[in-house]
């Protein structure tokens, strides 16, 4: 295993760790504790990890500096409603 590969795989297990937050917040809510630590505090942990993994990637070479431009939240955010709305009008959002 190279270092690219290192770090990807390391990538990886953050957003995983991100993802199990997150099904833990949608079945417990944010401010549900488990061993001394609310569901949010644990992810914003883990999206700090996420963070670091893009710096130390980004200090490898491996994946140039992300420059996230305002259009590119508005963008985003525009999408989000979209389907936020669709999953409304499907019922599957109160």
């Amino acid at each position: 295993m190279n270092n690219q590969q290192y770090l990807v795989g390391k990538l990886a297990e953050e957003c995983s760790e991100i993802i199990k937050e997150c099904m833990k917040i949608q079945q417990f809510g944010m401010d549900s504790e488990y061993l001394g630590y609310t569901n949010k505090e644990c992810l914003v942990a883990e999206l700090k990890g996420l963070e670091i993994m893009k710096i130390l990637l980004q200090d490898a070479g491996i994946i140039p500096e992300i420059d996230v431009r305002y259009n590119d939240i508005t963008a985003r955010k525009v999408k989000m409603e979209f389907y936020h709305d669709l999953s409304q009008k499907l019922g599957m959002i109160d």
